[in-house]
């Protein structure tokens, strides 16, 4: 469980973590309005909505980055992000 908080006048908050290929990546989120983006180890993305399952087909580094949605009222404040890799 990661805690944070995400505030207008800051940019992308990033988290890094290493897979191997075959594993998916479960993840959920509570808090501000964010899009969400996956950025696979070849730079391919997945996002700005990431699917909550995401098979992951590299070995290497993975980026989940959460983006405030500047177009939402609740676009800043504190929150809780769940990851988890599963085989």
């Amino acid at each position: 469980m990661l805690l944070g908080a995400l505030h207008l006048d800051s940019e992308v908050i990033r988290y890094v973590f290493r897979a191997a290929a075959g594993m998916r990546l479960e993840w959920s989120y509570s808090g501000p309005s964010v899009h969400v983006v996956l950025t696979y180890p070849n730079g391919d993305t997945n996002g700005p909505l990431a699917p909550s399952t995401v098979a992951l087909p590299d070995t290497g580094l993975y980026v989940l980055a959460l983006h405030g949605n500047t177009m939402a009222d609740d676009a800043d404040g504190p929150f809780v992000l769940r990851l988890k890799l599963l085989p």
